[in-house]
């Protein structure tokens, strides 16, 4: 089995901390350094701010590790095109970059919900996979830091050299880009747009909807005003996501796993989460809206939506940066610098644990909490921007000896029976586990490949709602396990080297769920080998 070009961190447990550290000590230096440019932007050059973030792409670019593995689902999604196969279909086995992503991802990577343009991009660049792996890799990475290098220096002509220093100098921005995330080409046919009239405007407007569907906000809410290119622009950008809604009409939708949402929703457990959803609205807006000045209206409503979106991921600084640098001088556009910033917070359970609810109020309350309280606080001006900014490298500083000195606190697990097992060994019959399952060795696995030995759950039939118990021995190579069911993707939680245990509440499901289930585990190690078993269950 290949190797990845460069590891993806994810679900590495006790392993993820030092590259973490590295990650978070960079990023809260970077930002203290972003809070001065900012200050000191009307002294600074546009070449100065061009150079200073060519450096830090390129230190971003030599990081031996990647958080995210997106990257290795877009090269895919190139070469199923290249292939022959529908890139926005099921996944099909196309070559050495399909491989790379399995391996990356723990499975197929999701389904493409990108547009076409995105998609012909991709494609010209997966071919050099026939000369190495790594190099569609760096080739992607390296053209997604020259397209925001470019974008930048477009923003400052439009917008000048503050608002390029806003957008191209965030220390969040500048990584993400350098993990390849396709946000900075979309980013650069947007700033292009912003900067042409006419039929030249809609046409770049429908390039960046057509790289990625989020575009299409700005596109409409920019030519408001042209009502003919607004409705042109939303056919041609409908249109370019045919294909994808033919293939998601044939397979009945997007069957991604689903992941674990971190927002402040997430903190109102006892209530469903669309009804939490609700309620955050409301009491943002009621908190936000009256006492907002008419001209950061658009800055708030940006502010409020970011806080809803149930992952903020830290490439999506991309998505509101420009807003604050459109809107700069308001309360509201400081929040949103440091809600960009302070974003980076999102990648630590992802990293150490998975999915995890574990670490869910932590991270809420790190990734929204700074940037609200300088909304309010900005609202009885006793702030200041500078001061705003270096707030989240306060934040993420404190993070970084909180993430070093301790692990995620596990969900409720049997402990005495994993804590006395031996790695790689069968554990002993245990009366909390009524159900225990010896998946027998893949007839065709490579010598040395991780081995599922031995699944245990507290009963073959679980009960809606009550709790379901897991105990998955494995050999001690294993890093990271997950369990799929029931349309959720879950991380076990390492207890000891070969030992992952864990447990969840099983919500109230309607009659019709009530039947028989297989629970797919999945096991990986730090180089990306996997190995896969299931147990059938029962739902009562």
């Amino acid at each position: 089995m290949p190797h990845l070009p460069v590891p993806v961190v994810d679900a590495w447990g006790r392993a993820a901390s030092a590259p973490l550290a590295v990650l978070l000590i960079a990023i809260a230096l970077g930002a203290l350094v972003y809070a001065v440019a900012i200050a000191s932007a009307a002294r600074l050059r546009l070449r100065f701010v061009l150079a200073a973030m060519a450096c830090a792409l390129l230190v971003a670019l030599a990081m031996p590790v990647l958080f995210s593995a997106d990257v290795y689902a877009y090269l895919a999604y190139g070469e199923r095109l290249i292939a022959g196969c529908d890139p926005w279909g099921a996944a099909c086995r196309s070559g050495p970059l399909a491989e790379l992503a399995r391996i990356a991802w723990h499975h197929d990577p999701p389904r493409l919900v990108y547009g076409p343009i995105f998609v012909v991009a991709a494609a010209l660049v997966a071919p050099l996979a026939a000369v190495s792996p790594g190099l569609p890799l760096l080739v992607w990475r390296i053209g997604m830091a020259l397209a925001f290098i470019i974008a930048v220096a477009r923003i400052a002509r439009i917008d000048g050299l503050r608002a390029a220093v806003i957008v191209g100098m965030n220390p969040v921005a500048l990584w993400a880009v350098a993990e390849g995330h396709n946000d900075a080409l979309m980013l650069l046919a947007i700033a292009f747009a912003l900067g042409s009239s006419g039929v030249r405007s809609g046409l770049l407007w429908v390039v960046a909807v057509a790289i990625k569907g989020i575009a299409l906000v700005p596109a409409v809410t920019t030519s408001r005003r042209n009502l003919r290119v607004a409705i042109v622009i939303l056919i041609a950008s409908i249109a370019s996501y045919v294909p994808l809604a033919i293939d998601l009409a044939h397979a009945g939708g997007i069957t991604a796993p689903t992941t674990v949402p971190y927002d402040l929703a997430s903190t109102l457990g006892w209530l469903p989460h669309p009804i939490a959803q609700a309620v955050v609205a409301l009491l943002l807006a009621a908190s936000l809206l009256p006492s907002c000045p008419r001209n950061e209206r658009l800055a708030t409503f940006v502010l409020i939506a970011w806080c809803l979106l149930p992952n903020a991921y830290p490439w999506y600084a991309l998505w509101i940066l420009p807003i604050a640098a459109r809107f700069w001088g308001t309360s509201s556009a400081s929040a949103l610098i440091v809600a960009a910033t302070c974003s980076i917070v999102r990648i630590i359970p992802d990293a150490t644990i998975g999915n995890d609810p574990a670490l869910r109020s932590t991270i809420v309350l790190m990734q929204f909490l700074p940037p609200l309280a300088t909304a309010a606080v900005g609202r009885l001006q006793m702030i200041r921007a500078k001061q705003a900014t270096s707030l989240a490298a306060i934040v993420l500083v404190a993070l970084v000896a909180s993430c070093t000195k301790s692990e995620p606190t596990p969900s409720p697990a049997p402990q005495s029976s994993a804590a006395t097992a031996q790695a790689g060994q069968p554990t002993a019959p245990n009366p909390q586990f009524g159900y225990v399952v010896a998946p027998p060795a893949e007839p065709n696995a490579a010598a040395g490949s991780p081995r599922i030995l031995e699944i245990a759950l507290n009963a073959q039939t679980l009960v809606s709602p009550g709790p379901v118990l897991v105990r998955v021995t494995t050999t001690p190579d294993v890093v990271s396990v997950i369990a799929r069911a029931l349309g959720r993707e879950i991380t076990i939680q390492q207890a000891s080297p070969g030992i992952f245990s864990g447990g969840e509440t099983i919500p109230r499901v309607p009659a019709f769920m009530r039947r028989s289930y297989d629970i797919e585990i999945v096991a990986a190690t730090a180089a990306g080998k996997t190995a896969k078993a299931s147990v059938a269950v029962t739902l009562r």
